[in-house]
């Protein structure tokens, strides 16, 4: 028998019905994105630490949100704990946007590194309602409070994300991640105006508009959720490389937002 021909396996020019050569499929490289030069450590540390004792005096300092005498010890540390994960998380965000700032490499911002940085615009709220009560004392009473948290929140995030719309070289599943962030963020800001005007009676009517906002924010997380796993099921998918900032982007702003409700959960439950 004679040996097969060694052209057996070549393809057939003009034959659309023949498989491509193995040399021919087309394969998935990774993406080629410009890197972000990162924070040194000494940056991150300086930042997570500046962030816990700002965190610190105006939880335990100001008048309404000092911790109880009541609290037991085992809340105590609980709440320690959960200040020590929002403090590193917003600290490592704060960094990361400083040294893209410094260096103006905007741009080479990961998605991940974007989760940190939007986490931490949820503090300055925390802090602006703390001043305010320690001068004025009035955020318990009208709705100023709620205000006040979520407001600097919603317009600082709101513009973070437009930036990076603007600058990013990401792919189009992380693009349309920040875009529905970006009505995310402004739902939040209407929700908040809009609760605010109800408790001023700014409406005459008894329906509360703020509740269709409610529901804004809330189909909004569930897409952006959609989007973001399709974006790292396509990053898997393309082999892209990633920095470790991303990764813990990634994962940890769900556990310290869930830390900082822990706080405000123990400061309610022992009041």
């Amino acid at each position: 028998m004679s040996p097969p021909s060694p052209e057996i396996d070549s393809p057939e020019p003009h034959n659309p019905f023949q498989s491509p050569a193995m040399t021919e499929v087309e394969a998935i490289e990774p993406e080629h994105l410009e890197k972000l030069t990162l924070p040194s450590w000494r940056l991150v540390v300086g930042c997570v630490l500046v962030v816990s004792g700002i965190l610190g005096v105006t939880w335990s300092s100001f008048p309404d949100f000092q911790l109880p005498e009541t609290i037991g010890g085992g809340l105590i540390l609980t709440f320690i704990v959960c200040l020590l994960i929002v403090a590193v998380t917003a600290g490592m965000g704060i960094s990361l946007f400083i040294q893209a700032v410094r260096r103006r490499e905007f741009s080479r911002l990961m998605p991940g590194h974007w989760r940190l940085i939007a986490f931490a615009t949820s503090i300055v709220g925390q802090v602006v309602v703390g001043i305010v009560d320690l001068f004025a004392g009035t955020v318990k009473t009208n709705g100023l409070g709620y205000f006040l948290v979520y407001m600097p929140e919603a317009i600082l995030a709101f513009a973070f994300y437009g930036w990076v719309l603007r600058t990013t070289q990401e792919t189009k599943w992380w693009r349309q991640y920040a875009w529905i962030c970006v009505v995310y963020y402004l739902s939040i800001g209407s929700e908040t105006i809009a609760r605010w005007l109800v408790y001023q009676k700014g409406f005459g009517s008894p329906w509360n508009p703020y509740n269709g906002f409610e529901v804004a924010y809330v189909l909004a997380g569930l897409v952006a959720m959609i989007a973001f796993i399709a974006a790292m099921l396509a990053d898997d998918r393309r082999q892209t490389k990633r920095d470790w900032y991303h990764a813990v982007g990634l994962v940890m702003p769900p556990f310290a937002l869930f830390a900082t409700w822990m706080m405000f959960a123990i400061i309610i439950r022992a009041d």
